[in-house]
């Protein structure tokens, strides 16, 4: 009996379709954007394109569910028709990835049309799933769903005889606002609200003028009670000292985060986040430096107008956004896998770098590193 022969890959061609239909489009003047701008926002049709090509190839189920998911939630973020609170109420529909297991094991690779039924029914599943439990607002716009009532807790570290300090903030699963504090009294202040049976954990202590505190949550309920209870609504709002010199250090599971550091006197900074979104306003500065995970979902930078530092950003599915200020100088080298790149015309390619047109001219820059496995990376004007 002959070998069967593996189906032919259609990832490429598709993409260089798209791209060439797009590009067109812009030429004839069809659409009133740049095309690559539209690109831009459609970089998620790589991953769904990546899902129907292993759908194709016959390499199971809860892949292809998996990427094509993934690709509709980034693209119906982009274009603002669902939040990025989705991720909550995603990650509570995690038992579809079961269900895609069994389907998978059941119709193993008999057919392509049957698994291209097993696939529409997966994600008819999810549509249904997110239409019936409530989770779109007045306005048509998908919503982190309902939650649980939650409770809230001040918080706060008192300034005395700190010098410098180190802060580490772990919430597992939250929206983490972060802003600089208009009191000079305390280190660190704000409200947290917490999921039912979840309590927070503070340990703060000084030596020798250096403060360390750290805040994490912990739920003593099991790892699927941290998906199910209250999602939406844990909020981390916290302010803090802005003329401390700081090192801090933020780790986010799941949610998304603003960070407002234009204020604050940085030293270090390290942010990462399992799933959702970073949004980082880098303050001025000369000599301090940023490592910013963005994991799977979409990180934004907005740089300071002037400053010698530097930041290194990388996320393994999703988008990363540079903002930058047009005089500011900025050397940048890019790492990518399976990722677009938008660049300013503006901006010169050489050795592997790509320099803003302030380099040259300013005595300072700012070195840039950015790494990305699967999406999009855009370098744009602030």
């Amino acid at each position: 009996m002959p070998e069967r022969k593996p189906a032919r890959s259609f990832t490429w061609p598709i993409i260089l379709i798209t791209i060439g239909i797009v590009w067109l489009m812009s030429n004839l003047n069809l659409i009133d954007v740049r095309g690559w701008d539209l690109i831009l926002d459609l970089w998620p049709l790589l991953l769904i394109v990546l899902g129907i090509d292993s759908l194709i190839r016959e390499r199971g189920l809860a892949g292809p569910v998996f990427l094509i998911g993934i690709g509709i939630i980034f693209i119906l973020s982009n274009f603002e028709v669902i939040s990025w609170d989705v991720w909550f109420l995603v990650l509570r529909l995690w038992p579809l990835i079961l269900v895609a297991i069994g389907l998978d094991i059941i119709i193993g690779r008999r057919s392509v049309w049957l698994s291209a039924l097993a696939l529409v029914f997966v994600l008819a599943i999810l549509a249904g799933s997110l239409v019936f439990s409530g989770s779109f607002s007045s306005e048509g716009l998908l919503t982190g769903g309902t939650g649980q009532p939650l409770e809230g807790e001040m918080i706060s570290a008192e300034l005395v005889g700190v010098d410098r300090a180190q802060l580490s903030l772990n919430p597992a699963i939250a929206s983490l606002r972060i802003d600089a504090s208009d009191s000079d009294a305390n280190l660190i202040e704000g409200m947290i609200r917490m999921a039912r049976n979840e309590t927070v954990v503070q340990d703060f202590d000084i030596s020798d003028g250096l403060a360390r505190y750290s805040l994490r949550s912990k739920s003593p309920g099991s790892f699927i009670d941290g998906f199910t209870n209250g999602l939406p609504r844990r909020r981390w709002d916290l302010e803090i000292n802005p003329d401390i010199p700081m090192e801090l250090d933020f780790n986010l599971g799941v949610g998304e985060s603003e960070i407002d550091l234009r204020e604050s006197h940085l030293v270090d900074l390290q942010v990462s986040i399992g799933i959702g979104q970073i949004v980082v306003f880098l303050p001025e500065g000369d000599d301090y430096s940023a490592v910013i995970d963005g994991g799977i979902g979409q990180t934004i930078i907005h740089f300071p107008d002037s400053g010698s530092f530097r930041i290194e950003v990388s996320g393994g599915i999703g988008e990363i956004v540079l903002r930058i200020p047009r005089d500011l100088g900025v050397r940048v080298k890019v790492d990518r896998g399976i990722a677009g790149l938008q660049v300013p015309d503006s901006f010169i390619q050489s050795g592997g770098y790509y320099l803003s047109p302030s380099h040259e001219s300013s005595g300072d820059f700012v070195e840039v590193f950015v790494e990305m496995g699967i999406g999009n990376i855009a370098i744009r004007y602030e």
